[in-house]
């Protein structure tokens, strides 16, 4: 934006000013100048904040299982939190529609919960200058325990726009989460002889429709299916005084059940696997504490 000024007031220069003087064009560029440089500082800071409170509010959910759902922009996304939270996420069919990441409780089944987070969609040769813009949504995949993989198959390019989703997800290093692929809108697809092509391509996948409650209960199921495959469940028993040691519980997975008694505290926790070494590197300090 800033080189363009450079021809906004020209014609204040030919009105004004000679050769070796300064006229109230120029003038008035190094003002504009400036004020949009303040202007990008301050955009900047505010971004910052906003990391800055973002991270908060992840520490303080670390406690549950959290699942994103990722996919190119207009795959449905926000349809289908809004179906498995039972809230209001704006929704609309234009180009991210969602900008800001907006988390809920999505209930599995009567004792299993987890906290879902809709993210921006993702975009072809997404443009560097809104990386910025779009951080801390971005943050919320790199820490997510699941990812659903939200697919608009109805769309005549939508093995494109898997590829797109995919490398931009290996551009975040995102290697090791697990990922369920939710082929959505089957409801308005014309073949569906492509179901069994894909079922063999994509191991973790489910077939569903947001907008017609389509198979639904089979997407909570297989996510319930990663959650056992993925995490265990582990009690434990800590000395009552040793409160550093739960506390640190409470970040590497999510506490189920604690119970108090005298001088212990019992709890049941639910940690992904691929954690096991932290857990048994804590609880072996604390033994030796």
């Amino acid at each position: 934006m800033l080189p363009r000024l450079t021809r906004q007031w020209t014609h204040l220069s030919e009105q004004f000013g000679g050769i070796g003087t300064r006229g109230p064009g120029e003038k008035q560029i190094e003002t504009d100048r400036r004020l949009i440089k303040a202007r990008i500082s301050h955009l900047r800071e505010r971004l910052k904040r906003i990391a800055q409170q973002r991270e908060i509010q992840r520490k303080e959910r670390t406690k549950h299982t959290r699942a994103a759902l990722v996919g190119y922009t207009n795959a449905g996304k926000s349809t289908l939190l809004n179906l498995l939270s039972g809230s209001e996420v704006f929704v609309e069919n234009r180009l991210f529609a969602t900008l800001d990441p907006t988390t809920r409780i999505v209930p599995l089944s009567s004792s299993v919960s987890i906290l879902m987070t809709d993210t921006v969609g993702f975009i072809k040769k997404l443009p560097h200058h809104l990386i910025a813009s779009f951080r801390s949504t971005l943050e919320e995949i790199t820490e997510a325990d699941i990812l659903l993989h939200v697919v608009d198959i109805a769309n005549p390019y939508f093995q494109d726009q898997i590829e797109v989703v995919e490398d931009t997800l290996h551009d975040l290093g995102i290697s090791e989460t697990p990922i369920i692929m939710v082929f959505n809108k089957i409801d308005i697809l014309q073949d569906r002889s492509i179901f069994h092509i894909l079922a063999e391509k994509y191991r973790n996948c489910v077939f569903i429709s947001a907008t017609r409650c389509i198979n639904i209960i089979g997407l909570k199921n297989e996510i319930l299916r990663i959650l056992e495959k993925e995490f265990t469940i582990e009690d434990l028993t800590i000395p009552i005084y040793n409160q550093k040691t739960i506390s640190q519980l409470y970040t590497i997975g999510e506490v189920l059940e604690r119970t108090f008694e005298t001088d212990f505290v019992k709890l049941k926790i639910r940690l992904n696997r691929r954690d096991l070494g932290k857990l048994k590197q804590l609880t072996e300090s604390q033994t030796n504490a």
